[in-house]
């Protein structure tokens, strides 16, 4: 039988998750890698620029830039060559497959200023949760890639306090603890102890009471010994990187942050609009999603399984479930290649059509899932408008589109149509009116700068004239001193000379600074009130446009809701003359065909189910049977590759390592006899099986009489 399938909208929750991904580096031997990372941050790697939309960048927001952190982190502080002092972070915002299913842009969901505050607050965050000894190098958000996303690098240190003479109160505890641990990891391989259990643990205590000494005795001499100059030292506990920090930290993230964020609970108002789904912010998601910030090779991970369910519909080997997958990936495409190719201005007019969107769904749950359908049947028929060489591929697309022409045969589209451009009108006509109050506001205030500007003219014009009288006051100040040098008691012509030049020079001086400063501030004035006036003007003629449009959109709105209303009362005058049992019965028959292969209306299996219960039970019972079998199957199989494959790798590794005085099937019993003596309450699995793998090889060796010649350490590193 021929399998077509309905999309209909997915799973019953949407989810909301947020990744923090740490990678770790040494600031000695990878100081070229945390240079590229931090050069990739602020776009200044000509091979990192595929993976952007350049025309974006200028969009990304610097919060934090203090590369002289990394400076003193790589010539001031003291970091052994194992180390991990520098670590980068990428902090990011998830829906799962939200964005592909309903065919929207998570990035339009929030303005740039909600996604910078959310960040910002991710950030304070990260500090708070690092500690004392975190130094952030740089934090910026992206949003010229996918979904805005944080980046953010940081190094820890803390003070390197020299003495003359180190003591055991020095030595660093952190440190003596893990020799500790990995000395007694060493001891146990004789003694061949399960760990966990009591009798391991006893041993480590007494094995603690023995070494500790020796071990504070050791850290006390390098200590003595190694001293740095350095003002700095990174070592054991000054980051605060363990096992229960990776294990704690997502759960910590979620519950104490994002679940009580008024941006994160915004977000999660808006999803639930868009997607007519609950939603629920989790720690872990219950379906896998692509986690990659790159655009590039978000497209690339979707390459291969495209190609795999497109040879799948060709040869018409699909299920309902590939197919709704297939359209999500189109979908997830279509949203990817539009964000790397669009511009300024219309990445930002995106923003307000979302805002629209989202009022326009609010006020009609119904639009959001037309719009899904919509979405979905423009998908594939711009597929078919692609140039296809598998005729069988391009005709099951068809016919799925021809099962959708026929399901919703009965739907009018263009009377959901009308009613969002409607809906669309109005948002745009509340618009209008906004600005109109806004333009009138800014003419007032323009009105208000330039009568300000005005008396600032008159001002500068007053003192201008002050500033004349000064001039005049100084010109007779010249005459007096020249009078006065010229008077019979001067000494000599040299000094009458000298004393008119002074006093020509300081009065010329002033009257030139004064008259250029009053000419500058009257003519800066001028300008500035020519300008204002042009602005009023643009505004006032900007102001009836908008008038005239608004009152135009009026009455095509009035006229469209008055069409509106008449179409609804004749359509449910048309619909009351259906026949209700006919309309039953062609909906039990659509049922009874394709229950087994494609979603249908909880509406029509409801009443299918009422009316045919017996059928309906068989038929979902069947399907459900076929399902768990198919899912078992795999799972069994998976388990059983899993397992054989490492014990073939264990048994080849062994048997290479023997020189051939084993055969492999006794090896492969003995791998087989350790990993079942494993108990199912280990806390360590795999140094369990290393123990019991130690002790079936002895039993082998004594069986054939042969001595094994590796030593301990080698045979450890062969592991």
């Amino acid at each position: 039988m021929k399998k077509h399938f309905l999309i209909k909208g997915g799973i019953k929750m949407a989810e909301i998750s947020a990744i923090n991904n740490f990678k770790k580096y040494n600031s000695k031997s990878g100081r070229s890698s945390i240079n590229n990372v931090v050069r990739e941050a602020f776009r200044e790697l000509e091979k990192f620029k595929n993976n952007v939309n350049q025309k974006l960048t200028q969009f990304n927001k610097i919060l934090v830039k203090d590369l002289s952190v990394l400076e003193q982190q790589y010539y001031d502080t003291e970091v052994d060559s194992r180390s991990r002092d520098v670590v980068s972070v990428v902090s990011q915002v998830q829906t799962g497959n939200f964005e592909a299913r309903n065919g929207v842009d998570l990035t339009y969901m929030l303005s740039l200023e909600k996604w910078e505050q959310y960040y910002k607050e991710n950030l304070e965050f990260l500090n708070k949760k690092f500690g004392k000894n975190a130094r952030c190098v740089y934090a910026v958000i992206h949003f010229d890639e996918s979904t805005p996303h944080l980046q953010s690098m940081w190094t820890f240190l803390e003070e390197n306090n020299q003495k003359d003479e180190y003591t055991v109160s020095d030595v660093n505890p952190a440190k003596v603890k893990s020799a500790l641990s990995s000395a007694f990891l060493r001891r146990n391989k004789e003694l061949g102890l399960v760990a966990g259990t009591d009798e391991y643990k006893k041993a480590f205590e007494e094995f603690k009471v023995q070494e500790k000494p020796k071990i504070i005795e050791r850290q006390l001499a390098k200590l003595n010994k190694n001293k740095s100059d350095k003002k700095f030292k990174f070592e054991n506990g000054t980051s605060p990187f363990t096992k229960d920090f990776y294990r704690t930290f997502n759960e910590e993230f979620v519950n104490d942050f994002m679940l009580n964020n008024p941006v994160v609970n915004e977000l999660k108002n808006k999803v639930k609009v868009f997607s007519n789904e609950g939603v629920e912010v989790v720690v872990r998601r219950t379906e896998k999603v692509n986690s990659s910030e790159e655009l590039d090779r978000t497209k690339f991970a979707m390459e291969k399984e495209k190609k795999d369910l497109e040879s799948k519909i060709g040869s018409n080997d699909y299920s309902k479930n590939e197919f709704m997958k297939y359209t999500e990936i189109l979908s997830k495409r279509e949203i990817i290649d539009k964000k790397k190719k669009i511009s300024k201005e219309d990445f930002l007019n995106e923003f307000k059509n979302y805002e629209t969107d989202f009022k326009i769904r609010k006020s009609n749950k119904e639009i959001t899932d037309f719009k899904r359908i919509f979405n979905i049947k423009k998908i594939i028929r711009d597929k078919l408008n692609q140039r296809q060489n598998n005729k069988n591929f391009k005709k099951n697309l068809k016919k799925e589109i021809k099962l959708f022409d026929e399901i919703f045969k009965n739907v009018d589209f263009e009377a959901i149509n009308k009613k969002i451009e409607d809906y669309s009108k109005g948002e745009k006509v509340e618009e209008l009116i906004k600005n109109r109050e806004n333009l009138y506001f800014e003419i007032k205030t323009l009105e208000t700068e330039a009568s300000n500007l005005k008396s600032s003219i008159n001002f500068l014009e007053k003192e201008q004239n002050s500033k004349n009288n000064e001039i005049r006051n100084l010109d007779e100040q010249i005459w007096e001193k020249r009078t006065e040098a010229e008077k019979p008691y001067v000494v000599s012509e040299r000094r009458k000379q000298e004393l008119i030049n002074e006093a020509l020079n300081e009065a010329r001086k002033r009257g030139e600074t004064l008259m250029r400063n009053i000419m500058k501030d009257v003519e800066k004035e001028k300008s500035k009130n020519n300008s204002l006036k042009q602005d009023i003007l643009n505004k006032r003629l900007q102001l009836e446009q908008e008038q005239q449009e608004l009152n135009n959109r009026l009455r095509q709105l009035n006229d469209s809701y008055a069409d509106l209303e008449k179409k609804k009362r004749h359509r449910k005058a048309e619909l009351e003359k259906l026949g209700q049992p006919i309309i039953q019965k062609e909906v039990n028959d659509l049922v009874r065909e394709h229950l087994r292969y494609y979603e249908v209306t909880d509406k029509d299996i409801l009443n299918f189910k009422a009316n045919n219960k017996s059928e309906y039970d068989k038929l979902f019972g069947e399907a459900e049977a076929r399902a768990d079998e198919k899912i078992k199957g795999a799972y069994i199989r998976r388990k059983h590759n899993a397992g054989n494959k490492f014990i073939k790798q264990m048994t080849n590794i062994l048997h290479e390592d023997s020189n051939g005085k084993f055969s492999l099937l006794e090896i492969e019993k003995t791998v087989i006899a350790a990993i079942e003596n494993v108990p199912d309450s280990t806390y360590s699995w795999w140094n369990d099986f290393k123990n019991n793998l130690n002790i079936e090889l002895e039993n082998t060796v004594k069986d054939k009489n042969v001595v094994r010649n590796r030593s301990n350490s080698q045979y450890d590193r062969s592991l």
